[in-house]
């Protein structure tokens, strides 16, 4: 019984042991890290893939639209030759390349450095972008060391994605919103469309709200993001992108090329269930809609402003049906939101358990998905938007 009381009250979560955790982890990480490094032979893995795994997608469409334009950089063909030639194999694995056109521009830049200088330029810049931005957040002497022991961080670093960028532009922007400088709020939330199935709410949060100039800004950001590309690159990058985004669709999302237990979805889950892919998006299309409205309602509510910034960034993350283990890095700043809000007004029942299980969940998500076909991180989600709606009330 002292033990579940435990757990509800979540005691064991004090300071100091939060600084330790951290403390901890962190080392591991760096550990980990380093043994990945002394293992490999300076640009491949001791499994033979390229260090930052993912970040090849960015450097090959980077190359290529260098080379040929930026419509180009969408041929998979012309992608897997160039895989060929970097890797020297003759069938190697294949990163394709899922970012609108505006995204060209950092990958053409990344691009002209060497492949692993690229990487870790990259890494270094966005993690150095997300760090600022959660010291926004949670300032304090603990904030940059638990920013930077945050679980998904390493998952982020390791696959050379975009997941500290994402979270820093959601941490910036809200915070913006709320110190009334909607103008660059917007801004901030309108970059966000380089990866867009994480900016579909942000428009629903907007007008519940009436934060008109935020959302203009945000409008006129995306419509600048697609005028750009086309003046540079030629309208014919748009079908090209369109294109692969089909085939995406239908080889990365319905038939999980990359592995279902990787994605932390309602669709997902599904489909890691056995459900036709016609019920899967009816799951999915269900979990989205009911995310839509309680999103609306709680950003015309009274709510917390921490709360209503968190409930966003959570509910972004459960309308869409390709989340990757590696993107819950954008968890950070919600659940940083959520300790404050807590600080300030007392924490529920189970709510700091809850909390510690959603950071850890990036990490366990896809050894416990392949085990139990069960989605530790979608099930983070869910409870974490549990916990927003009833500090709501």
């Amino acid at each position: 019984m002292r033990f579940l009381t435990q757990i509800k009250i979540g005691a064991f979560l004090d300071r100091a042991r939060v600084r330790r955790i951290a403390v901890i982890y962190l080392l591991v990480t760096i550990v980990s890290f380093t043994v990945f490094l002394a293992t490999s032979d300076g640009f491949k893995d001791r499994l033979g893939r390229p260090l930052g795994t993912d970040f090849m997608a960015f450097h090959v469409a980077g190359s290529i639209a260098l080379e040929d334009g930026g419509a180009a950089a969408y041929d998979s063909a012309k992608q897997y030759v160039v895989h060929q030639s970097i890797l020297k194999e003759e069938a190697p694995a294949y990163w394709p390349f899922l970012y609108p056109p505006a995204f060209l521009f950092v990958v053409m830049a990344l691009a002209s450095l060497p492949y692993l200088a690229g990487w870790l330029v990259w890494m270094a810049a966005t993690l150095c972008a997300y760090v600022a931005a959660m010291q926004k957040i949670s300032a304090g002497k603990l904030a940059a060391l638990i920013a930077l022991a945050f679980p998904a961080v390493y998952e982020n670093f390791l696959h050379g994605q975009n997941g500290f960028l994402l979270a820093a532009l959601f941490a910036i922007g809200l915070n913006l919103l709320f110190a009334g400088r909607g103008v660059l709020a917007g801004l901030a939330f309108g970059l966000i469309a380089i990866k867009p199935q994480y900016g579909v709410l942000l428009p629903v949060a907007l007008c519940a709200a009436g934060q008109w100039r935020a959302f203009g800004a945000a409008a006129a950001t995306v419509a600048l993001m697609a005028v750009l590309p086309t003046l540079a690159f030629g309208a014919d990058v748009w079908p090209a992108f369109l294109n692969s985004m089909r085939a995406a669709r239908v080889e990365v999302v319905e038939a999980g090329a990359i592995g279902f237990e990787k994605i932390q979805s309602v669709f997902s889950q599904a489909r890691m269930l056995g459900a036709p892919v016609g019920a899967a998006y009816a799951a999915q299309g269900i979990t989205s809609i009911a995310a839509a409205f309680l999103l609306f309602r709680l950003w015309r509510s009274k709510a917390a402003d921490d709360v209503k910034a968190a409930g966003l960034i959570i509910a972004s993350l459960l309308a869409s049906p390709y989340v990757v283990d590696y993107d819950l890095v954008i968890l950070a700043p919600a659940l940083a939101l959520l300790v404050r809000d807590g600080m300030a007004r007392g924490f529920g029942g189970y709510e700091k358990t809850i909390m510690l299980f959603a950071a850890f969940a990036p990490v366990i998500a896809r050894p416990v998905g392949s085990a139990t076909h069960v989605s530790m991180g979608l099930a983070a989600l869910l409870a974490l938007f549990v916990i927003i709606l009833r500090r709501a009330r």
